[in-house]
């Protein structure tokens, strides 16, 4: 069975007068980053990016 090799990276950021603050987790899957720095942050997003990255047709259904 094929390993997949998962990175979250943790990030943050304070702007220079420290009035802002904003942080977020990159995914990586098998050495491949998503662009969307925030996409960790977002259950579906992190989903589909991982499973579509892994080769699969993804099709998520949210619910209430």
């Amino acid at each position: 069975m094929e390993k997949v090799k998962i990175k979250l990276k943790h990030w943050d950021y304070t702007c220079a007068d420290e009035c802002c603050y904003d942080y977020g987790v990159v995914i990586e899957v098998n050495g491949e980053e998503c662009d969307d720095s925030y996409a960790g942050d977002d259950v579906e997003k992190a989903l589909r990016f991982t499973l579509e990255k892994l080769g699969f047709e993804v099709e998520i259904e949210q619910t209430v």
